[in-house]
């Protein structure tokens, strides 16, 4: 099957900062960053890009499901190693494998980084979502 993806389909959402990613105990623990979803709209996770720059260090950046279904069905999806300072992660979906980054309504990707030089290192991240329609992926 050929699948045609509607570039106008995907939404791009962004965040930077210079502290520590996102994190699933929110809100519990205040830190609302890197957090990203459809409101009330199931999607798919097309892509993710993330920069880093300045400071030293490096951590283990990740991409996570906060589930709505509660902390037990909370999942992390993908890791990328060793990222920081001078480096760029970035993940891409392949179509055919979108089924395996489906987000039900009210679920949050949510993107983590422990800055390992808080203050000094700093990072920018793009993410790319897609409502789940019958016709965002033909």
């Amino acid at each position: 099957m050929d699948y045609y993806e509607d570039p106008a389909s995907v939404q791009v959402f962004s965040d930077s900062g210079s502290s520590t990613m996102g994190d699933l105990d929110w809100p519990e623990d205040g830190v609302e960053r890197c957090r990203f979803h459809l409101s009330g709209k199931p999607f798919v996770v097309r892509f993710v890009r993330a920069h880093f720059m300045e400071g030293t260090g490096t951590a283990d950046l990740v991409l996570n499901i906060d589930s709505a279904r509660g902390r037990f069905h909370d999942t992390a999806l993908w890791t990328v190693e060793d990222v920081g300072t001078g480096t760029d992660a970035h993940f891409r979906c392949p179509t055919d494998q979108l089924s395996h980054f489906v987000f039900q309504e009210d679920d949050v990707l949510v993107l983590t980084w422990a800055n390992p030089d808080s203050g000094n290192i700093n990072w920018g991240v793009e993410v790319g979502l897609i409502e789940v329609t019958t016709n965002a992926i033909r």
